[in-house]
């Protein structure tokens, strides 16, 4: 068993930014950027994304090859982020089954920055029993990468409560990677936090 999985939350709805900045960007939008760097080290990808989303689905269905990246609705109400994270979890266990899956790494739509040789070097080190998470300066950043033994307790986030409850509970098993690259950090919550 060898089988790591990338899950890219991506539906949120901007309140500081303005503006969608899923489809933001001077080159390329956001969540493209975000998108064609996560493909490029896993074979199996799932984003979350609104429960109504045809801008995004529109727009992303010509740029990627369809079974590479599977598409799954967040609720339709109380969304939040860990809603989206356990909507996210549960398919990848219906689909997959927890015991088939080494790792579910989870990343943020809105961080275009982190780099290929470091999610390929996170991903390297995926154990079933271990959670991982990139540092970088002593800073912790994204993505984090839950092992099997984990998964199921994904499954049970609610409202806005992300998965650091179940880092915390499980911090024996927190393996910490310092890697030498800031875009673990730099996420994009305002347009002036774009690199020029």
């Amino acid at each position: 068993m060898n089988n790591n999985i990338a899950l890219i939350l991506a539906a949120g709805f901007s309140e500081r930014y303005g503006s969608d900045k899923r489809i933001a960007g001077s080159t390329k939008p956001l969540i493209v950027q975000t998108l064609e760097t996560i493909c490029g080290c896993y074979d199996v990808v799932y984003l979350v994304h609104r429960y109504e989303d045809a801008k995004i689905l529109s727009l992303l269905a010509p740029l990627l090859i369809p079974s590479r990246v599977q598409y799954v609705k967040a609720a339709k109400t109380n969304i939040g982020l860990g809603t989206s994270l356990a909507s996210g979890v549960k398919q990848i266990i219906s689909e997959h089954g927890v015991a088939n899956i080494n790792s579910v790494a989870i990343f943020l739509a809105d961080m275009p920055y982190i780099t290929e040789p470091t999610i390929n070097t996170l991903k390297s080190q995926a154990k079933t029993q271990q959670i991982l998470r990139p540092s970088y300066h002593g800073k912790l950043g994204h993505p984090v990468i839950f092992g099997q033994d984990f998964i199921q307790s994904l499954t049970l986030l609610t409202a806005d409560n992300g998965a650091s409850g179940v880092i915390k509970e499980n911090l024996q098993s927190l393996l910490k990677i310092p890697v030498k690259d800031p875009g673990i950090l730099k996420d994009i919550d305002f347009p002036a936090d774009w690199d020029n």
